[in-house]
């Protein structure tokens, strides 16, 4: 039998020191003080499963924990970077949250998990043979906390369009050696890129000389 187990590796929003810190420059800034706070490294959860209820073994990461059949429906999710064949349009992604079935509220203890940038991994197998043995079978990021209502948690999810928009296109960069490296003053200067016919651009002047 194919189980489908959801792991997440997330900061415990409980254990965050917050201290106040000194007052900034020339005091308070609108009568607030200055508040530290001090993370701690994410850790892995197991929240739930599709077959039946188990727990982790003392030898599994982390061990004993009791991992309930709750998530409402079998996942399944298709990603495009974008549509057709024109590179211009945007990607699409139906994997838009993850539902877990809770009327008793016995994971109201994830609501306390940062799940915002979390790394949650749906992955399948059979879970008799432990949870060590299962494969990934998708690694998704989560978006703020979840969505309680009438007994479910939903868990929402960004779309991978998000990674493109904060993600440069290239890493490609002058060396500053001489020739079509560019002179001293554009080391480490990110290249110029053009695809296709482009006007009303400022090329990179790679040397001064004639």
């Amino acid at each position: 039998m194919t189980d489908l187990l959801l792991k997440v590796l997330a900061q415990n929003l409980d254990q965050i020191d917050e201290l106040d810190g000194p007052p900034y420059p020339g005091g308070w800034v609108d009568d607030e003080p200055l508040t530290l706070y001090w993370g701690v490294v994410p850790a892995t959860y197991w929240i739930a499963g599709t077959v039946d209820d188990l727990s982790t073994t003392p030898t599994d990461t982390p061990p004993n924990q009791w991992i309930p059949a709750a998530i409402a429906a079998p996942f399944s999710h298709e990603t495009s970077l974008f549509a057709g064949v024109d590179p211009l349009t945007p990607g699409s992604s139906s994997a838009g949250f993850i539902e877990i079935i809770d009327p008793l509220g016995d994971l109201d203890w994830i609501d306390d998990l940062g799940w915002d940038d979390a790394t949650i991994h749906l992955l399948t197998g059979d879970a008799v043979a432990g949870v060590d043995s299962l494969a990934v079978s998708a690694v998704l990021t989560g978006a703020g906390p979840p969505d309680c209502e009438g007994g479910t948690k939903r868990l929402n999810l960004r779309e991978l369009g998000w990674q493109l928009k904060q993600a440069p296109l290239h890493d490609l960069r002058y060396a500053g050696t001489g020739g079509w490296e560019g002179d001293a003053g554009l080391a480490n200067v990110v290249r110029l890129i053009v695809f296709g016919t482009v006007f009303n651009i400022t090329p990179k002047l790679l040397s001064p000389r004639c």
